[in-house]
């Protein structure tokens, strides 16, 4: 407001002022005062010239909320506090009075306290309350004085909070929301017959204005700020004693822009740093660190932000925005927790197949089962096969014979019982005759045991402690079968199984100590003990070679999978935080009143902004994997360029070291020859 301005109007109400506030002032306002309340009922409602209304009752009140400043937010609770100033006008023809009358007095005041019929109030008040306050503003409104002019035009102003609870949209997209609180205006007990509700018109917009000139007015170093305020005047309709009215009603909708970023410092990039941290793992050796106890010690970090988050939000049914971007790093980190277990796993296994056998053969008889196709046999591959000489079928029964002998052999298994059993006719192992074995177990048994056969009792125990590589005080199946593959090369396949199922005498399908001494005084006490330790030597040479191999190889898996992990993950949480944050998450609660909480009230669409940084990302990631391949490629071609300088180099140091000695044998052969020595 322009400086004339003000001077003009405290010219005007200082001329104004000085022909009504005399010396006299007090006595003749006592007396208006005491004129104008002499048989005024504060309860009945108020007469005026209502030209707003279809009823001629009562008076029309306008309403006016000053809003100074947020007390405080709460949107765990759904409550809000803001201090007010609440205004009303209204016109009360029983306090008009003639100015004449009174020495030129037009205005005068009356205490008020709440709303209509309030203990001390001595003129008639709206009957005006918050239909959502979380208490009456009989107790959060200061009772003060209303101002009477001599029209009967009153005007009350009421300092105190509005503390509402409020159903708020747009949380939804927290922590970058904008809050929009409805607070309703109506009257209690009055409906529109008696009194009406209309928003007053003030510089700022229509029901409402901001303190502006108090210095303590406005917010600062707040979380949320008022950045729009719309007034919707309604009229609802309630059923009283008098029937069916219409109640006015006037819709304050405010909306507050929430200061996101402390979320985005104290939230938002710590958990997606703690995630990225999180993939540490793809790029360390699995035995530099514990991987598993670093991926769930990152796993504990995120819960707990989200524990500290959810303190400032409510326990609720819907989807936030907030919820999503913690469920995908949730997510994320589990991802990798898993791929460090799976990494490691994979990476100490030392057997042929990384599921149990039972679930391997299990899966390959049911593959088996269904890519296989029997073909029905046609008439001429009938005449066909009737027409084989004597002599092919022959040759097809020995073919038949290698090939089942083939069949059988297993990657744990000595090569030379296989290729022994061959060489065999019928592939039939020898046998001891009962009698020999009664002898030998005699023998063994005798207090005249021979010095050979103690040292291979010894060295049967020996050699069950060497194949118990687990301790656990027993030799499993597989294990005996290899054991007897090595020593008994004519010993079939079909024929140690029988053997190791005679031998088990528990039928557990494992030999203790004493039953593996038994199989052996049975089926290798006629054997040389000097072959018997070179046939177990390289049952055990074979069996740790193996064991390296299959090592090795689920080593290389591992480390596969993680040059996959560590290039494909990353990437792929990039791209997830794209589309996160190009999602837009909106409710219709402000504009749907009939909406209940989790009825599809969530709406999530995608941003153009979204669309447009996805899409660049998108770009700019397989921008980089062609990049990186073209790195890699560039780094193996280096590689073997360097691989082959340095052969090169080597080979010319052989031919050097070659030419010095040729010629150091040359010299050596002329000086015992006598010769003269070449140059």
């Amino acid at each position: 407001m322009p400086q004339t301005l003000i001077h003009a109007l405290l010219a005007a109400s200082t001329a104004q002022g000085s022909q009504q506030y005399t010396a006299n002032y007090s006595g003749i306002a006592s007396q208006l005062r005491s004129d104008l309340l002499s048989n005024y009922d504060k309860i009945v409602p108020p007469v005026s010239n209502r030209t707003q209304a279809i009823y001629s009752s009562g008076s029309d009140v306008e309403l006016e909320v000053r809003f100074f400043k947020i007390e405080t937010i709460n949107a765990a609770e759904g409550g809000i506090r803001i201090k007010v100033w609440l205004r009303m006008l209204w016109v009360d023809e029983r306090l008009s009075w003639d100015p004449n009358a009174y020495q030129g007095l037009t205005h005068t005041h009356f205490w008020c306290e709440g709303p209509v019929g309030g203990e001390t109030s001595e003129i008639w008040t709206p009957d005006v309350t918050p239909y959502n306050s979380r208490e009456g503003i009989v107790h959060s409104l200061d009772p003060a004085v209303a101002s009477v002019d001599h029209t009967g035009a009153v005007f009350y102003s009421r300092p105190g909070a509005l503390d509402v609870l409020c159903r708020f949209s747009g949380l939804v997209a927290f922590p970058f929301d904008n809050l929009t609180c409805t607070v309703e205006f109506g009257g209690w007990m009055y409906s529109g017959a008696v009194q009406g509700l209309t928003p007053r018109v003030t510089a700022e917009g229509l029901g409402y204005s901001f303190g502006g000139q108090e210095s303590t007015s406005g917010s600062s170093y707040q979380e949320f700020s008022i950045v729009g305020i719309e007034t919707v005047p309604q009229n609802f309709a309630y059923s009283s004693a008098a029937g069916a009215e219409p109640w006015p009603i006037i819709e304050y909708q405010i909306t507050l822009q929430r200061q996101s970023d402390f979320y985005v410092v104290v939230i938002i990039v710590p958990v997606i740093i703690t995630t990225l941290l999180a993939f540490v793992v793809f790029f360390a050796p699995t035995d530099a660190a514990d991987a598993l106890g670093y991926g769930i010690s990152v796993i504990v970090v995120v819960i707990l932000q989200r524990v500290v988050l959810s303190a400032f939000l409510p326990v609720c049914g819907e989807l936030l925005w907030v919820d999503v971007f913690i469920a995908v790093n949730s997510l994320f980190c589990m991802l990798a927790l898993f791929q460090s277990g799976l990494n490691i796993l994979i990476e100490n296994h030392k057997s042929e197949f990384l599921l149990p056998m039972f679930i391997t053969v299990g899966l390959r008889e049911m593959w088996s089962a269904a890519i296989r196709r029997d073909a029905p046999v046609t008439p001429s591959q009938t005449s066909q096969t009737s027409t084989v000489s004597a002599s092919t079928v022959s040759e097809d029964e020995h073919a038949e014979s290698r090939k089942a002998v083939l069949s059988s052999v297993g990657i744990m298994e000595s090569m030379a019982g296989v290729i022994h059993r061959m060489q065999s006719e019928h592939a039939v192992p020898q046998q001891q005759s009962p009698a020999k074995a009664e002898s030998v177990e005699a023998r063994l048994m005798s207090s005249a045991m021979a010095r050979t056969d103690a040292e291979k009792l010894i060295y049967f125990e020996q050699t069950f402690f060497r194949i118990d590589v687990e301790n656990n005080g027993v030799i499993k199946q597989s294990e005996c079968d290899l054991f007897l593959s090595f020593v008994r090369l004519d010993m079939s396949p079909s024929r140690r199984q029988k053997v190791f199922a005679q031998a088990d005498l528990t039928g557990d399908g494992n030999l203790t100590r004493l039953e593996f001494c038994l199989l052996c005084v049975q089926e290798l006490v006629h054997v040389d003990l000097p072959f018997l330790c070179v046939a177990t030597d390289n049952m055990i040479a074979a069996r740790d070679t193996i064991r390296k191999r299959f090592a090795d190889y689920w080593q290389n898996v591992a480390a596969n999978l993680d040059r996959i992990a560590r290039f494909v993950i990353p990437t792929a949480y990039l791209f997830s935080m794209a589309i996160v944050f190009g999602l837009n998450f909106s409710d219709d609660y402000l504009t749907n009143s009939a909406r209940r909480m989790n009825e599809g009230a969530v709406h999530v669409s995608f941003t153009a902004a979204g669309v447009g940084w996805t899409i660049a990302f998108f770009l700019a990631g397989g921008f980089f994997h062609v990049l990186w391949y073209f790195a890699q490629r560039a780094e193996r071609q280096h590689m073997k360029k360097r691989a082959a300088k340095e052969v090169e180099r080597l080979g010319h140091l052989d031919r050097s070291l070659f030419n010095v000695a040729s010629l150091h044998k040359q010299k050596t052969r002329d000086l015992h020859s006598g010769a003269p020595l070449a140059a």
